[in-house]
């Protein structure tokens, strides 16, 4: 199987997953409603800023979408859901939250 294809098969897996239309999916990311099919058709290959939005939509990060036997906890798959829902200053608001509470922990 070529990249292509794991990819393609991946995508759908992710898209049943979540219970999700591909139309919608498509149409999500800024294309026509049949983008998504025409790449688990492996007809194209999404571009790699198109890759990102998927997987925001899709709730996954990107090294897990590649990833089939993630060995997160249950807890680090949840925080990552809820990270990905988050905007740029809320992000960084929470990198300097962890941040603090690493340098309280390397002080003890």
């Amino acid at each position: 199987m070529n990249d292509k294809e794991k990819f393609a098969k991946r995508l759908a897996e992710l898209i049943m997953q979540n219970n999700i239309s591909k139309e919608d999916l498509s149409l999500s990311i800024g294309h026509t409603s049949q983008y998504i099919e025409k790449i688990i058709n492996k007809n194209i290959f999404p571009s790699l800023k198109d890759f990102f939005k998927i997987c925001k939509y899709l709730k996954v990060a990107p090294e897990e979408f590649f990833n089939y036997y993630s060995q997160d906890s249950e807890l680090d798959k949840k925080i990552k859901e809820k990270l990905y829902q988050l905007n740029e200053k809320e992000l960084k608001c929470i990198t300097e939250i962890v941040k603090m509470i690493n340098q309280k922990n390397d002080k003890h």
